[in-house]
This record gives structure tokens, sequence and C-alpha cells, in this order.
């Protein structure tokens, strides 16, 4: 057998027994163990001897240890599934001074003779602190840390019990947020946006039964409850009590107003395939993602025409990057006119859809869809490369060329290669960089002023014309101007059309105009269709229109002849 003094060294606890189950062997850690409890000697003595006169406690996990199923021939060959964590209390019946160990056992044969031998660890401490991280990965998973009401995952876990268990024939999904969330911690900083969103979920507390409804904070300001719904008037009379609470709550410490954008999506059980509460969920975020596409309307009800819109968006998402490669985007362009020549002194490049079959997808149609789906990165590249083949086709041809603007999304933003991605398609065609205007929303000032700040100083130090589209259409001020490098702003129609008090309405598109040009900034007026608007602007000191008034987008070679004919 092997030395007694190499068995001895084991850190852990050892034992040796022969086929009959008789201990032959135990070290000193695991003598001393037992000795802890009894006085009674194992050696020589069988399982079944030593469980007998051993106390309770220590007989049990003595029993665990040394498990009699185990037979040499089938199991001793390999130590798969004979690996376990044995619990061992100190005091019958107490839960206090628990002990974990790690057991082993395994087959071994020293001078033909084939043993079982069991090793064991006390792990107790690391066992407690595994258990201590797992009870903390349970609450990350369970608790929205906010809040402190359940995650969303708990959410739709609970949300499932409920619907399954439900006897009530209904259940409304609601899905909510707040309006221009980012404005209110922009305006008030992140600790009153913090305490904007623990108001809601008091407030939501506050209406709900504890019992039978639910809800979640989904991430940032989005929160998801599924509420009880017998009557129509039931989800009506719970918003009016959600809102009055919350209004109640916030207006302690400040009177700012805020609004919410809801989707609603109605559950019942006379289809059992509506009550799963992950396919719910994707149907009210139809209906959220429409009232938040509106700024008229706060809520809207899921109905079947949503999955109609769902399987348009899936077909232009099916047709987009084939749509690309075979070139069935079109470059349009309208034209700006100056204000002071009614001549053509530049022209905005928008995009028109004309599938292979020459049906036409209306830019309302797809663009909110790539927008959505991230494409419209790879389509705003596509226009401007479009735009570049108009300028350079215009220099051939001897056309003295106009600047063209072309829009790029929020999205852009986000990709660190975007300035240099720009300049390498300009420079491919070899063309003046101040004859690309480069357009970018207002409402992507408020995503991130910072990294704005920079992307538009890269690009117009990279000699681009930079301009700010749908300028007022928004919360867009010109203090922001000051900071930004933008040489063009686009004035929302909204300024100068059906405007209640025209004198006031003047005397802001007035100082509009004013401030712009003594920051040195270009306007360009859009949606221009009525002469009455044209003079207006005119008067006012505005540079240049867009818009109806003068002409429609169209195609390059109808622009071209338009162009030639102004340039004469």
């Amino acid at each position: 057998m092997i030395e007694q003094s190499l068995l001895n060294s084991f850190p852990g606890l050892l034992s040796v027994r022969n086929l009959e189950h008789q201990i032959i062997y135990v070290n000193d850690n695991f003598r001393n163990w037992i000795h802890r409890y009894t006085d009674v000697d194992p050696i020589g003595k069988t399982n079944l001897e030593l469980i007998s006169i051993l106390p309770p406690n220590v007989a049990s996990t003595f029993s665990q240890c040394h498990d009699l199923s185990l037979d040499w021939q089938k199991n001793c060959t390999s130590t798969e599934n004979l690996k376990k964590i044995i619990r061992f209390e100190n005091q019958i019946g107490s839960d206090e001074d628990v002990q974990f160990f790690d057991v082993l056992k395994y087959g071994m044969t020293i001078e033909g003779q084939p043993y079982i031998i069991t090793v064991g660890y006390d792990i107790t401490d690391i066992y407690l602190e595994n258990l201590s991280h797992v009870d903390r990965l349970q609450r990350i998973v369970s608790v929205d840390e906010l809040t402190g009401e359940r995650s969303f995952f708990k959410f739709k876990e609970d949300a499932q019990i409920l619907l399954n268990n439900a006897t009530n024939p209904h259940y409304s999904l609601v899905k909510l947020d707040i309006e221009n969330f980012k404005l209110v911690n922009k305006t008030f900083g992140l600790n009153f946006g913090d305490k904007i969103l623990k108001n809601i979920a008091l407030a939501l507390k506050s209406t709900l039964s504890a019992e039978y409804e639910v809800f979640s904070r989904i991430s940032v300001d989005e929160f998801v409850i599924l509420h009880r719904y017998d009557h129509p008037d039931d989800f009506e009379k719970f918003r009016a009590s959600f809102i009055a609470a919350f209004h109640a709550l916030v207006q302690q410490n400040n009177d700012y107003n805020i609004n919410f954008k809801i989707g609603q999506y109605v559950l019942s059980n006379e289809n059992n395939a509506m009550l799963n509460i992950t396919e719910a969920y994707e149907l009210v975020n139809f209906a959220h993602r429409q009232a938040k596409q509106n700024a008229d309307i706060n809520l809207v009800v899921y109905d079947e025409t949503f999955m109609l819109e769902a399987l348009r968006q899936k077909r232009i998402e099916s047709m987009m990057t084939k749509a690309l490669s075979n070139h069935e985007f079109l470059v349009f362009l309208q034209p700006k006119y100056s204000l002071t020549t009614e001549k053509i002194s530049g022209a905005e490049a928008l995009v028109r859809w004309k599938t292979h079959d020459t049906k036409q997808i209306f830019p309302n149609d797809f663009i909110p869809v790539l927008e959505r789906n991230g494409f419209i990165t790879k389509l705003d590249m596509y226009m401007l490369e479009g735009a570049c083949k108009v300028i350079t086709r215009w220099v051939e041809q001897g056309i003295k060329p106009v600047t063209i603007s072309v829009n790029f999304s929020r999205q852009h933003l986000n990709n660190k290669n975007f300035v240099s991605e720009v300049c390498a398609i300009v420079d491919r065609f070899k063309i003046d960089r101040k004859l690309i205007e480069i357009e970018l929303t207002e409402t992507a000032m408020f995503d991130n002023m910072d990294l704005l700040e920079d992307i538009l100083a890269s690009l117009h130090d990279a000699g681009f014309t930079m301009s700010m589209d749908d300028f007022g259409s928004g919360y867009s001020s010109l203090g922001l101007l000051k900071n930004l490098a933008v040489d063009v702003i686009k004035i929302d129609r909204s300024f100068f059309v059906n405007q209640k008090n025209e004198a006031r309405s003047k005397a802001v598109l007035g100082s509009v105009i004013n401030m712009a040009q003594q920051l040195g900034i270009y306007t360009v007026a859009e949606g221009v269709e009525e002469r009455i608007h044209v003079d207006l602007l005119r008067e006012l000191g505005c540079d240049m229109v867009q818009g109806y008034y003068f002409s429609k987008p169209m195609p390059e070679h109808e622009f071209d002849a338009l162009l030639l004919d102004k340039s004469r």
C-alpha cells in the first residue's frame, strides 16, 4: 500500500476502503474531524457498522461520503458523476455552524489490490461566498436598481403567471415613457431625472393592485404595466389616477409639466395565443412607437392595422439591401433660390425609391423604417456619392455647379470614422468640399452635445459647409449655435405658416434671422409654398428659400435644364 506519510500529507479529508467497504485507512484530518463528535475508531469497520454508532448528523454525512452504491467494476474507472457537495450541520436541526464539503470518490489499484478512495475538502467559506454572489445576482436580475421595484425580467415572469391563472377575461398591457425625457435631464440634471423615474414607480405602486397587477421599468424612462381590464373605462380611470398621483409627487418640488407617451394592447383569454406576455409586449411596442412618432397623440391603442404596418416594414427591410445594390434609390434635387436674385443658389439631394418593377415607395414610408434598423447610414453615404456624381458631371459638361446639401441621420454621430468616411467619398470624386453641404437635423443636437461639437468642427475644418435642418421644429435655441460650427440653418415652415398672431410670429422670425446673420450664419426657409411667405422672408432678410412655390424636387436631368436656364 502507499506509504501512510504520503496519504497523511493530503490537505483534505481522506479515507481508503476495500471492496467489502471496510475502512482500512483515514488520514489525520479525517480522524480529527470524526473525533470532534465521537471517540469511535473507524479503522476496520464497515459503512453500516459506523453509521449505526455515529451521531445521526455525522452518520448522515458519512453515509453520503461513503456511498455503498459505488461499484468498483462499474464506477471506479471514471470520476464522472462521483463528485458532489455535502452539507453538514454540527447540531441536529440547526442551520447554524454549517459546513460544506466537496467530495470525490474514485478507485485505485495499489500493489494489485483494488481500493476505494474518498477525499473531501472543506469549502464552507467559498461555498457561502458563492451563495452570496448568487443572491446578489438574483437580486440584480429581479430588482430594478433605480426604483427598487421588479426588473423587466421579473415582470415578464410574474406577468405570465398572472395571465396563466387569470379568471378575469381581460388584461391591458401598457407601455409608457416621458415625452422628451432627454430634455428633462438636460434642463434639470440627471438627479432630477432619476427622481422623476422614482416618482413614476411610486405613483404606479400606489395606483395598481399588488395582488393582480404588476409593473416594471424597462430602461431609462420606459415602463410597462399589466393592468386588469374589464371595461374600456377601467383604463381611463387607471390612467387618470396614475397621472394625478404622479403629478402630486412631482409638484411638491417642481412645477415642470411632464407628459407621457402611452401605448396599450388589450389581452383576452378568448384567444389563448394572446395571453403570451412576450407576444403581447411586441404588440404594445407597435402602439407605443406610434404614440412617440406623432407629436399630437399621447395614447395609441393597438389594433390589427399595426400588424399590417409591421408586415409592410418587414417587406421594406427585406428589399432594402438589394435595392441599394440595384441603384433603385434615386437622387432627386430640389432647388434653393436666393431671395435677392430669385435664381438658383443651391440644391438639396432628396432620395426617391423606384423598385425594379417601377413602383414608387415614398420617403415617409421607408425612411422611418431605415432609421430604426440602422440601414439609413448606408443610404446616406449612397446619397452623398450620388451628389458627388452630379457635381462631377456638371463640371465635365461645363455647367457651373451649385452647392448640394445632403442629409445625414443622427446615427452617424455614433460612428467614430464618420468624418473620415465622408472625406474619403468626396475626395474620390476630386471635387471641392465646399460644394457639399452636410445637413443634420436639430433633434440630433440633444443626443450628445460634446460629441456633436467635435464632429461639426472636424467637418467644418475639413472644408464642408455645415447646416442644421428643421431649425425651430423642436427645442432648438440660437444660443446653442454660438458653440457649433454651423454655416446654415434651415428655418422650419412652422415659423411662418398658420400663425395665430402674425405680428408676434413676424417679430420672432425676424429676431431669429437677424441673430443668425450676426453670427455669420446663412438662413434658408424650407416648405415655402405661397408668394406672401416669399415676400415676408425677403422683408425679414432671409437669404434663401426652397419649396413648392418655386420648384418641387425633380430628377437630375430636369434640374440640369433648370440650372442651365437660370445661369444664362
